[in-house]
């Protein structure tokens, strides 16, 4: 009998027992995976499927895209692909530069909004994770 398996991240390795390795293949994080008989009794580390992460993409024009997702490899793949936003229809994705763990959908929203007001300079200061810089560029010059 097969193991049904949530959360695996596309690309992602795990050991399917006998010292076989197995590849598999995910395209969302809640869709369900069946394996093989192979994969039975494994432990298969990845995300939660409650699991919310924010990222920050670069775009082929050079500008920064701030979302957030269950899943972001499969989410860079859409935006790629000209799916799932307007501004990444017409900017497509360069590289997935920053992503950050969130437990709950409403909190990666309020990041999302915090993040997308903030300068340039301070987004490239998270992305480096400089947070001495980043402290600097919080402060209120009022």
């Amino acid at each position: 009998m097969s193991q049904r398996l949530k959360g695996v991240l596309a690309g992602q390795w795990f050991d399917a027992g006998l010292h076989r390795e197995v590849q598999a293949f995910a395209h969302h994080s809640l869709r369900r995976t069946t394996l093989s008989k192979a994969t039975e009794g494994c432990r298969v580390e990845g995300p939660s499927q409650n699991m919310w992460y924010l990222y920050i993409t670069q775009n082929h024009n050079g500008s920064f895209y701030t979302g957030i997702t269950e899943d972001p490899p499969h989410r860079f793949q859409e935006h790629r692909r000209g799916k799932g936003g307007h501004y990444t229809k017409y900017n497509p994705p360069k590289e997935m530069l920053y992503t950050e763990e969130i437990a709950t959908k409403e909190q990666a929203k309020k990041r999302e909004k915090q993040i997308k007001r903030w300068s340039r300079a301070k987004k490239e200061a998270l992305i480096k994770r400089d947070l001495v810089r980043l402290k600097q560029l919080s402060v209120s010059h009022d």
